[in-house]
């Protein structure tokens, strides 16, 4: 399974990949929001994390884009 990290925090995404990989994820991480987005269709991640303190305003574009 992958899981798609998006965080610009390194104490966030650096605790998040320790704990998927222990369950098993490969984990893919990206700093930028839209370099994620531009990636995300041929990543096809079975898990999203995305920061909404990092990224306020733009993760209701990530879900749209992911649903459709």
């Amino acid at each position: 399974m992958k899981a798609l990290i998006i965080s610009d925090d390194e104490n966030v995404y650096s605790q998040l990949n320790f704990s998927l990989q222990s369950k098993g994820f490969d984990t893919i991480i990206y700093k930028w929001l839209l370099k994620a987005l531009d990636n995300i269709e041929e990543i096809k991640p079975d898990l999203i994390i995305l920061s909404s303190s990092e990224y306020p305003r733009h993760w209701k574009t990530l879900v749209q884009f992911v649903k459709s």
